[in-house]
C-alpha cells in the first residue's frame, strides 16, 4: 500500500506546482532604444524633419545585431538637440521598431517641444537619443501615448509639465471638447498637484510671430453649471480682485427651478494681470462662485 501511496502523493504535488506555475505572470522587459544601443544591437541617427510637434523627428536605425529584434521608442524619451538654443522633443507616442539582422530603417517619431522658449527645429536639426525625461513628463506621455488628442491640446500639455504654463492653456472653444478634456485635466492636476476644480475654465492666448507661446490671454471660455430651487432673479457676472463688475454675462434673468449650464465666451484681451471672479446670483444672493487666473 505505501508503495503505491507515495507515488501518488508525489505526481499531486507535481500537477499542484505545475499548475500555481502556469498561472503566475511572466513580465517580459522590453528592449528601450538607448539599451540596444548600448548593447551594440543597433546604430541610430536622429534628425528634426522641420517644426516643433506631432511626427517631426526621423529616426534612422541600422541593425548591427546577427539576430532579429524588436525595439522600442518609449513615450516619455526626452531628445535632445545638439544645439543649445533649439528646442528638445519628449516622445509621447510608444513605438516598437522590428528590425531584421543587418537591416535599416527610417521611423517618424511622434513628440512634442518641451522648451517653449528655444527656438523651433529646422529640418535635419541633429538630436541625439537622450534619455527618459522626469516623471511628470513621463508620467503625461505615457497618458498620452494611450489618450491621444489634437497636436495642440498636446503641447500646451506638454508645456503645463516642461515649462510651467498656465494650466487654463489646455482647453478649447468648443463646449464638447472640453467635457473629453477633463480625463487630460485630471492628470495635469495631479502631476501639479492642485486641485481639481481649476479645470473648469480654459483661455486662448495672442499670436506672437517672435515666440511660440505669448502668455497674453485672449479669450476666456468655460461652463458654469447651476441649479435653481425656486422662481428666481438671476445674474451672472465677471469681476474683478476687488470687486468691480467687468462683464456682466446677463442680468436679473427670470428663471425656473432647473439646472442649468451656462456657457461662457467672452474676451479677455487688456485685462490687467491677476484672479477674476465667476459670480452667480439668485435674488440678490451670492449662489456661486469661480476664480479664473489670468
Amino acid at each position: 500500500m505505501k508503495t503505491i501511496f507515495f507515488p501518488f502523493l508525489l505526481l499531486l504535488a507535481i500537477i499542484v506546482f505545475s499548475s500555481l506555475s502556469s498561472d503566475k505572470k511572466v513580465e517580459v522587459k522590453k528592449l528601450g532604444i538607448e539599451d540596444a544601443i548600448n548593447k551594440g544591437l543597433i546604430r541610430a541617427v536622429v534628425k528634426g524633419k522641420g517644426g516643433h510637434g506631432g511626427e517631426c523627428i526621423n529616426l534612422n536605425i541600422i541593425s548591427i545585431a546577427s539576430v532579429d529584434t524588436t525595439i522600442y521608442v518609449e513615450a516619455g524619451r526626452r531628445l535632445n538637440s545638439e544645439d543649445s538654443t533649439i528646442q528638445d522633443i519628449l516622445v509621447v507616442k510608444e513605438i516598437p521598431i522590428f528590425v531584421k539582422a543587418g537591416e535599416e530603417k527610417n521611423i517618424n517619431i511622434y513628440g512634442f517641444c518641451c522648451q517653449a522658449s528655444n527656438h523651433s527645429p529646422s529640418t535635419n536639426e541633429k538630436f541625439d537619443i537622450g534619455h527618459m525625461a522626469d516623471s511628470g513628463l513621463v508620467k503625461l506621455a505615457q497618458f498620452l501615448s494611450k489618450n491621444p488628442f489634437e497636436d495642440g491640446i498636446m503641447q500646451n500639455a506638454v508645456w503645463v509639465i516642461s515649462d510651467n504654463h498656465p494650466l487654463s492653456s489646455v482647453g478649447s472653444s468648443d463646449a464638447s471638447k472640453r467635457k473629453e478634456l477633463r480625463k487630460l485635466h485630471n492628470i495635469l492636476a495631479t502631476i501639479k498637484h492642485l486641485p481639481i476644480d481649476f479645470s473648469w475654465y480654459s483661455l486662448t492666448f495672442k499670436s506672437d510671430t517672435a515666440r511660440l507661446f505669448s502668455g497674453v490671454p485672449d479669450s476666456l471660455y468655460g461652463d458654469i453649471e447651476y441649479s435653481i430651487w425656486k422662481n428666481s432673479s438671476v445674474s451672472l457676472t465677471l469681476s474683478d480682485s476687488i470687486g468691480h463688475v467687468v462683464k456682466r454675462f446677463f442680468s436679473n434673468k427670470p428663471q425656473n427651478p432647473e439646472k442649468y449650464t451656462y456657457e461662457i465666451k467672452t474676451s479677455v484681451f487688456g485685462y490687467p494681470k491677476g484672479k477674476y471672479f465667476v459670480r452667480l446670483f439668485a435674488n440678490d444672493q451670492m449662489k456661486l462662485e469661480k476664480t479664473v487666473e489670468l
